[in-house]
């Protein structure tokens, strides 16, 4: 496998072999992977801002933008909200982290930043959200190893 599939391996959702993920090739490839993730999200929301209302626009870039990378970021932050927010021990908080049902504040915290990330993106002009959804994929991605 190529560092860069492996990297893509991390980074999305698209149909690679099992064994693609190799951490210590994907790693240099990373910030490549991740301009490849953000170019269909971008063009989604530029392409999309021109032909449809910009809240159908931002709903559908958002909505790209999760489908691309599985959700893993979502389902991240989820998890991390059930047991950062929880008023439990840190051993129960520990427990919250390995399970892997959501409760409410996991649903909030989602929800909060889903609400955020099209607010922002129904603000702005097509060529703007292309710019602005590419720059949070590639800076939050492309970062890694770092």
């Amino acid at each position: 496998m190529s560092g860069l599939t492996s990297a893509l391996g991390l980074l999305t959702r698209l149909p690679l072999p099992a064994h693609a993920w190799e951490p210590a090739k994907a790693a240099r490839w990373l910030p490549a992977a991740s301009i490849v993730l953000a170019a269909p999200v971008a063009a989604a929301a530029w392409g999309l801002g021109e032909a449809v209302p910009p809240g159908a626009a931002a709903a559908v870039t958002v909505a790209a933008w999760a489908a691309a990378t599985g959700a893993l970021h979502l389902d991240g932050l989820a998890d991390c909200a059930d047991a950062a927010f929880v008023p439990a021990s840190r051993e129960r908080r520990s427990e919250i982290l390995r399970d892997v049902h959501h409760g409410t504040f996991a649903v909030a915290a989602v929800g909060l930043v889903l609400l955020v990330k099209f607010g922002c993106l129904a603000s702005m002009a097509p060529g703007t959200a292309a710019g602005a959804a590419a720059a949070a994929i590639v800076a939050s991605r492309g970062a890694l190893p770092a």
